[in-house]
């Protein structure tokens, strides 16, 4: 997991504005590719006392839309609340979802939530993923809520969905997919 502290990487309290955002985009973006291929980044908002929904949309919204490209995984940790508001605003309205890590213990982040949107039967099955650690469509389809009667393949395209959307990490195990959390 790489750590980046964003207070030190842009040297500022106050993140508002599209404007702003445009110029600490590349700054973001840059430091983003700096972590390895496949790694979690935890943008770390202590120090930082406000960050708009127009900051957000400049700067963040464009990371989380090309994290699949870059293959990065992202997780945000310390927004405060009107930080998170504006977060989850940004989100929802472009129908995307981000972890935020609620706590962390030795370098681990051992707690998070969703924020964003994320329709019910995918936020169920992420958090299937979470408390079996690691799961194929087959491990989910066993553990699922017995009142739930899709097939296998339904399972596949759910946790393929989570995975685009940078929420669980895919690896490929003989013939197949093993989906985890991408946190863990």
């Amino acid at each position: 997991m790489k750590h980046i502290l964003l207070r030190s990487l842009i040297d500022t309290q106050q993140l508002a504005g599209r404007e702003l955002g445009k110029q600490h985009l590349p700054i973001l973006m840059g430091a983003a590719l700096d972590a390895r291929e496949g790694e979690l980044i935890l943008w770390d908002f202590s120090g930082i006392t406000h960050a708009s929904a127009s900051y957000f949309a400049a700067t963040f919204l464009n990371l989380i839309t090309t994290a699949e490209q870059l293959d990065r995984y992202f997780a945000f940790f310390e927004l405060n609340r009107p930080t998170t508001e504006d977060f989850d605003i940004v989100l929802k309205t472009e129908k995307l979802a981000a972890l935020v890590a609620s706590r962390i213990q030795d370098d681990r982040i051992t707690e998070v939530k969703v924020l964003g949107h994320l329709d019910p039967a995918y936020e169920q099955t992420f958090w299937e993923v979470c408390r079996l650690g690691e799961a194929t469509s087959e491990d989910v389809l066993r553990s699922a809520n017995r009142a739930v009667t899709i097939k296998k393949t339904a399972w596949i395209n759910r946790l393929t969905y989570l995975h685009r959307q940078r929420l669980l990490r895919k690896e490929k195990r003989d013939r197949e997919f093993v989906f985890k959390p991408a946190y863990l």
